[in-house]
């Protein structure tokens, strides 16, 4: 015990808690039953400061490595334009289609292809059939592979 007390006052001289480590050290190499309680408490009070900061570390660490939650629509909408690599022309194309549609969450254009059918859409959005055939393309190409049973060699 007197060997991780010894320690700990190398470790503490430097901070200015040098003396009372030192304080509590003579106290408990000169008589072991004569432990002052202040000295105890002080000592168990750093054993739980050390815990505690540890204990935050790991914590803060740990909420950096999840991954992240989408709670907002828009973001999630944002996070996948960027994923596909799309145009701020094409995402708010997207994004006005999801309006027309009426979408709660306007990220379900990247699951359903026939939201971008230009048949089910008002007129303004139906102008840009085009672009929103090569969208649909470049969105769901393996679409079009999966669908199709596979090929016997």
């Amino acid at each position: 015990m007197i060997h991780w007390m010894a320690s700990l006052w190398v470790v503490a001289e430097p901070t200015g808690l040098g003396d009372m480590a030192a304080q509590a050290l003579d106290g408990l190499q000169r008589d072991r039953a004569a432990v002052d309680s202040t000295r105890l408490i002080l000592i168990a009070a750093g054993f739980v400061v050390v815990v505690v900061l540890v204990g935050l570390l790991c914590r803060c660490s740990e909420s950096r490595r999840r991954a992240a939650v989408f709670h907002s629509p828009y973001r999630l909408f944002l996070a996948l334009a960027r994923a596909h690599r799309l145009g701020i022309r094409d995402s708010w194309l997207l994004w006005r289609t999801a309006r027309a549609h009426q979408l709660d969450d306007p990220a379900r254009v990247f699951l359903e292809p026939d939201r971008l059918d230009p048949q089910g859409l008002p007129r303004h959005l139906a102008r840009h059939a085009g672009r929103l055939e090569g969208l649909k393309n470049r969105l769901f190409v393996d679409l079009g592979e999966l669908a199709q049973p596979p090929r016997s060699p």
